[in-house]
């Protein structure tokens, strides 16, 4: 596990490379393809819940344990979820969580995630350094850990190839 700490708002953003095997991404993909959910906020309709708890995923999750101790956090929930062309996800923020996380398990294209600033526009008037967006390419076996109020989209999926994310909900270890 790599860490690199980044700050796209000057808020704390940290982004890890981690190990997904073959075997996992396997076991993603099967669970992914045969359960199917609508979610009101995106057009994704293939969704499953707490899919770190599945004992072929037991490596994944450690790491993520791993990361999540370091900040002092503890894993609520997750979620995987498979974007096909035309899937997108509106903006949203994740309530009630501390930090929110997203790793791009598979697939290819240059969009990621797009975070928006809390301040929006207004934060332009305090000089060039700072964004008042900031798009994280998608790449495979990349963890982005933000806070969770931060306001984030998946923009529609252009691309043919599928992509596979897994997404995750903390709160302040005691």
């Amino acid at each position: 596990m790599k860490k690199n700490k980044y700050s796209p708002f000057n808020d704390l953003f940290y982004k890890y490379k981690i190990n997904i095997s073959s075997q996992e991404l396997q076991q993603i993909q099967i669970f992914l393809k045969n359960f199917k959910e609508k979610n009101e906020q995106q057009t994704t309709t293939y969704n499953i819940v707490n899919i770190l708890n599945l004992p072929l995923l037991k490596n994944l999750r450690k790491q993520i344990i791993t990361i999540l101790k370091k900040h002092k956090l503890i894993l609520k929930n997750n979620w995987a979820q498979l974007y096909r062309k035309g899937d997108f996800h509106s903006k949203h923020v994740h309530a009630n969580t501390c930090y929110a996380g997203v790793i791009y398990v598979n697939g290819s294209g240059k969009d990621g995630t797009l975070f928006h600033h809390p301040n929006g526009t207004l934060i332009e008037s305090y000089g060039k350094r700072f964004k008042t967006q900031y798009l994280e390419t998608f790449e495979p076996g990349t963890l982005i850990l933000f806070p969770g109020f931060i306001e984030h989209e998946v923009l529609e999926q252009k691309s043919e190839n599928d992509r596979t994310i897994i997404s995750f909900n903390t709160i302040e270890a005691t």
